[in-house]
């Protein structure tokens, strides 16, 4: 199903959920992210589009001036609200990058103030999910991430002892209706960072994938260190 105005709107709460949850956008600070503007703040128009569909679908096949055009349509502020440079963090670069008087400046050399802290009220849905079936998981399997065997009592001690997060194989806002059954085996139990990353594609990764590529990742390492480079 093609994004209708309420779908959309689901897609920019996830991804205010996701600011919350880590600290900022997975997307702050890459170039050339596309973006518009919703209430004031700024969304990734490919990851918002994609998200909206029904179910979702790969960002990756998306037409950018499509999805431009689509938010338009639906009455969002896509016409000017929107520009070729990065997000938070990007932009930030780009704006000291102007201030400076010589190329030669360094950047870490300029003292950046803003103004931050104002609290903004926005209503947001949420699914509902179980802490019942988490604890379940948890304590069915030992508290190490599948993908990249990370153990937080072994990295953290005492204070990371028993931490683990779990993710939802079927994605839970990918589902259509509500109350639909979930069994401990439908969750996966992953660090911090593999969670994140293993979102970082719509639809998401599989564990399998994940644990593929930080192994590719970990080769190419190693490939790097012995050749010196």
């Amino acid at each position: 199903m093609k994004p209708t105005k309420k779908t959309v709107e689901e897609a920019i709460q996830k991804v205010d959920r996701d600011r919350v949850a880590f600290g900022k956008h997975p997307d702050d600070g890459v170039p050339r992210i596309r973006t518009f503007e919703h209430q004031t703040e700024r969304y990734p128009v490919l990851e918002i589009w994609a998200e909206a569909h029904r179910p979702p679908i790969d960002e990756n096949v998306i037409d950018i001036d499509d999805a431009m055009s689509g938010l338009r349509d639906l009455g969002f502020d896509a016409s000017q609200g929107y520009h070729d440079g990065a997000l938070a963090d990007q932009i930030g670069i780009n704006l000291l990058r102007s201030t400076l008087s010589s190329p030669d400046e360094k950047l870490d050399m300029v003292d950046v103030q803003v103004l931050e802290g104002e609290r903004v009220q926005r209503e947001l849905s949420d699914i509902k999910r179980s802490k019942k079936i988490v604890a379940q998981a948890k304590a069915r399997h030992k508290p190490v991430c599948w993908a990249c065997n990370l153990d937080f009592g072994e990295k953290y001690g005492p204070l990371g002892v028993g931490y683990i997060e779990c993710h939802h194989v079927d994605q839970l806002s990918g589902r259509e209706g509500t109350n639909q059954i979930t069994s401990v085996k439908d969750l996966a139990l992953l660090c911090s960072n593999c969670h994140r990353m293993i979102h970082m594609k719509t639809p998401c990764l599989t564990v399998a994938e994940l644990r593929d590529l930080i192994a590719e990742a970990e080769r190419a390492l190693i490939m790097k260190g012995t050749s010196g480079g």
